[in-house]
């Protein structure tokens, strides 16, 4: 009678963390990367590459056009370094640090996102952007900047689509970190005390 008590109550016991928690299950067609994260990002490196063609293809290099008076222009740079122009006219480096990112987030991807929809899908459009300017990198030996916003003559460094997805995940998932997502069983939180 014993033996089957102990048997039941440890059928009663989750096996896994995927068995005590759902979420964490077989990922979905929104959680895995070759899933709506990879298709959200194929669509910025789709929109990066065709508005870096439309600047390359019509306007010269150091052309600018100012849209919205005192505040936006749209220009084409070309950038072989990183933001601010750090690391200038390292752009094979670049290109490789880039490189070892996109094999990171695809590889572990599903330890990054957890296999939540939220974080999977602001990490395929960040996915997206950095395989924008990987391209560049590779193809171009520069990236094609073209957004230029600036403040009474103060200028933050022109950047592109690419920049925009990479910088706004982040962000997001910054956000998304500090203040949605729930903590891991074990974790403290440091506010409670």
């Amino acid at each position: 009678m014993r033996r089957r008590s102990q048997v039941s109550a440890m059928s009663d016991t989750p096996k896994s963390a995927a068995d005590a928690n759902p979420s964490a299950s077989a990922p979905s067609c929104c959680t895995r990367l070759w899933g709506v994260p990879g298709l959200l990002a194929c669509l910025v490196v789709l929109f990066d590459q065709l508005t870096k063609w439309l600047i390359d293809a019509n306007c010269p290099v150091g052309w600018q056009k100012e849209i919205l008076s005192g505040y936006f222009s749209l220009v084409h740079v070309r950038n072989t370094g990183a933001a601010w122009g750090i690391f200038a006219d390292r752009t094979w480096l670049l290109g490789l640090v880039s490189l070892a990112a996109c094999i990171l987030v695809a590889v572990f991807f599903d330890k990054f996102t957890l296999r939540r929809p939220f974080p999977s899908l602001v990490m395929g459009v960040i996915y997206g952007g950095i395989f924008g300017n990987l391209i560049d990198r590779f193809l171009r030996r520069s990236v094609i900047d073209f957004l230029d916003f600036y403040w009474h003559g103060h200028h933050w460094p022109a950047f592109n689509v690419a920049d925009c997805a990479i910088t706004c995940g982040i962000t997001l998932l910054v956000i998304w970190n500090l203040f949605f997502s729930e903590k891991p069983d074990g974790v403290s939180d440091v506010s409670r005390g």
